[in-house]
């Protein structure tokens, strides 16, 4: 009689934990389809801003959402500290999923992370994909901006990393000088970091990081 009785409790018990395991893994035979799907599945790491995780709490933090250009930002209500998704297309129909995340309270700071959801399971392949930009090249691309302003100081660069709909390149900038120094562009499953000066551009200047 005990035992029977103790069933009901048990049954809730265990649909407590399933439903408490829902926000970091999706069912075997239903795979990711939108960027919204990857965002609710995303480990909270990736989403500093939030102080309780839930999936309520990441629904009232999204700002911009476009499914079909495979593109979502959520963050705070001042923007001062947010993160953006997007997906770039791999050749075997999979996705690579983007996620910058970008803290503004005085001078900007960004990060890029690049990673592949399978098997319920995130893999970090940023550097495996990424090129790195050399430092002198940098530099090589500052100057300009620098002789044209030449009582600003200065300072050591710091990157910015814009990502834009459709997955098709990712924007880098410097926020010191607001210089759009290039792009990390997508093809053939891997990214080729073309400068502003191979892209043909006179060196563009942001009014202000976004």
């Amino acid at each position: 009689m005990s035992c029977n009785s103790s069933n009901p409790w048990l049954a809730m018990l265990v649909l407590f934990l399933l439903t408490g395991s829902s926000m970091t893994q999706i069912p075997g035979d239903r795979r990711p389809k939108s960027i919204l799907d990857y965002y609710f599945l995303l480990p909270p790491k990736y989403l500093p801003y939030l102080t309780a995780d839930s999936r309520p709490a990441r629904e009232a933090a999204i700002q911009i959402k476009d499914l079909d250009g495979g593109f979502l930002k959520s963050g705070l209500a001042t923007d001062e500290v947010s993160t953006a998704l997007a997906l770039f297309k791999k050749s075997d129909g999979s996705d690579l999923i983007a996620v910058e995340n970008r803290s503004c309270p005085a001078a900007c700071s960004s990060s890029l992370n690049l990673l592949l959801y399978a098997n319920n399971q995130w893999t970090e392949v940023t550097h495996d994909l990424l090129p790195a930009i050399d430092a002198s090249k940098i530099q090589a691309l500052l100057q300009r901006q620098y002789r044209n302003r030449p009582n600003e100081p200065i300072r050591q660069p710091q990157l910015i990393y814009t990502l834009r709909k459709r997955g098709e390149s990712i924007e880098v900038n410097e926020h010191w000088s607001g210089m759009i120094l290039g792009a990390f562009e997508w093809a053939n499953d891997a990214f080729t970091f073309k400068s502003e000066e191979a892209m043909g551009s006179n060196y563009r200047v942001l009014a202000a990081t976004e």
